[in-house]
């Protein structure tokens, strides 16, 4: 078994190659945990004080994209109003997020829409179909 050992070593240029690439590999193995183990790691922790701080009242999203307002909460389940007199029990797990953020998002963006829509004036010129060469102002909405 020595010898056999011993033939490899020699044939693969006397064990440098493996004091070469131990160094390349550690270094491969830290890049992976920084770019990909610790921040999944931080990413669960982060859900499971959410699923533990979860109390009547909050607005949350679940995994399927389902927003709704907790009614109850259990050790392993959490019952959600979905709409008027409708609760349906999804486990803890299922809650993805707090809908607070995803909502003042929203806002934002209708509150754009609406100035967009606010921005466009009296002297607006559209053109008129069946009149060639006309065009009529358009009165703001």
């Amino acid at each position: 078994m020595g010898e056999v050992v011993q033939a490899v070593i020699t044939q693969s240029g006397g064990g440098l190659g493996l004091m070469t690439s131990l160094p390349m590999l550690v270094g491969v193995f830290f890049i992976w945990w920084f770019l990909v183990i610790r921040p999944q790691r931080r990413q669960q922790e982060d859900h499971k004080t959410l699923l533990s701080s979860l109390k009547r009242g909050d607005e949350v999203v679940l995994s399927g994209g389902m927003y709704g307002r907790i009614h109850a909460v259990s050790e392993k389940t959490v019952t959600v109003d979905i709409a008027d007199r409708t609760r349906v029990k999804f486990m803890k797990s299922a809650v993805s997020a707090r809908a607070q953020a995803d909502a003042a998002k929203g806002k934002d963006d209708a509150e754009a829409a609406a100035d967009d829509k606010d921005s466009a004036t009296d002297d607006t010129q559209v053109a008129v179909p069946g009149k060639k060469g006309r065009k009529k102002k358009e009165a703001a909405s």
